[in-house]
């Protein structure tokens, strides 16, 4: 289902264009918005327009109204049906989070608000569909997290999950992703992000990274980090597996050059294990690699991750969000009844 179809979807519920767009873009994204990102999207301010908006949205059940402090309030969108029309019945945007994710989706819902016209991919079909259909990388390569149900008899492997913005604009092949700082107490979590992304990165000709942040501090600190990851003087990760590639290779290559006379009886066993271990259509690939290239080509094959011009290939920019989230006070940390429209649970942030 294309955007188009989903806006279409979503008026059949009685919402006009420019609302329909909009709830689009909230749900996929983030499951969550504010009044004034509303007024922001279809450039007006406060008034009859979003009034009329929020009262459908309320009474057609599609969200949530949660009271703040400061009378603010927030919106969760956690409609099964709305959700389905979209064609995302199984989105986890429609559960309740912690309060600093919530804070991330708003930041990252108003930096997406300012870039409607770049190509969004927000849902695991349309990135799985960007990295294995158009950039021919492996699934085993992109980031996921495998759930097991509540009696253990089922497991399912969900990719990307923890849903950061990610943008092209064509035909710049450039991909950014985003990672939005709610104002964390340290950098672990960009650290992880980074780690757990690495691979996609390292198959990606170019990709770039930008740093939502509220707080200045939050943002420099970002900086350092991704500059220590991505130095051309920082360590890199390689697959541990290359140096047993490596011995089993040049035992391969004397064995082909020079038969087994020079080979003694534990060297004689190792090789006959490496073989069978490592008896398939890539290994022979990788030898190809190393015979020609040396162990730095097969390095780089087989895991780029560790290339050390991976620094040339990615930007990184930082963009601070004029937004005073801490006016909201509060957020709510469980789910309330299906027919509690309205919430006063107050949670510091």
């Amino acid at each position: 289902m294309d955007k188009r179809e989903q806006i279409s979807s979503l008026r059949g519920f009685g919402y006009n264009e420019r609302e329909a767009a909009f709830l689009a873009v909230a749900a996929l994204h983030s499951g969550y918005f504010l009044r004034r990102q509303y007024c922001a999207f279809i450039g007006t301010g406060f008034g009859y327009p979003d009034k009329l908006f929020i009262d459908r949205a309320l009474e057609l059940r599609h969200v949530r109204e949660i009271s703040l402090r400061y009378r603010r309030k927030l919106y969760s969108i956690q409609s099964r049906p709305l959700f389905e029309a979209l064609g995302e019945i199984d989105n986890r945007n429609r559960r309740l989070h912690e309060p600093q994710t919530i804070k991330a989706r708003l930041m990252s819902l108003d930096y997406i608000l300012g870039k409607l016209d770049a190509s969004w991919y927000p849902t695991e079909t349309e990135r799985i569909s960007l990295f294995v259909d158009q950039f021919k990388i492996d699934k085993q390569h992109l980031p996921a997290k495998r759930y097991v149900s509540r009696n253990g008899g089922k497991q399912t492997l969900r990719w990307f999950v923890d849903k950061p913005p990610i943008f092209t604009e064509p035909p710049d092949k450039t991909v950014w992703f985003c990672f939005a700082d709610p104002g964390y107490h340290t950098g672990d979590a960009f650290v992880s992000f980074l780690t757990d992304y690495r691979p996609l990165f390292a198959r990606l000709e170019r990709f770039g990274i930008i740093y939502i942040a509220c707080y200045a501090a939050s943002a420099h600190r970002g900086k350092a980090i991704f500059n220590r990851s991505f130095s051309a003087l920082g360590t890199s990760p390689v697959d541990p597996i290359h140096s047993e590639l490596s011995q089993y290779f040049e035992d391969r290559h004397e064995h082909e050059t020079n038969g087994l006379a020079g080979f003694d009886h534990e060297r004689l066993n190792r090789y006959r294990e490496a073989r069978k271990r490592f008896s398939n259509r890539r290994t022979d690939d990788l030898f190809e690699l190393w015979r020609n290239g040396g162990a730095a080509a097969m390095i780089a094959d087989l895991c780029p991750e560790s290339a050390p011009d991976i620094h040339q290939r990615c930007s990184f920019s930082i963009e601070m969000i004029d937004q005073n989230y801490e006016l909201f006070g509060g957020f709510p940390t469980a789910a309330q009844g299906a027919d509690d429209h309205k919430s006063a649970v107050q949670v510091s942030l």
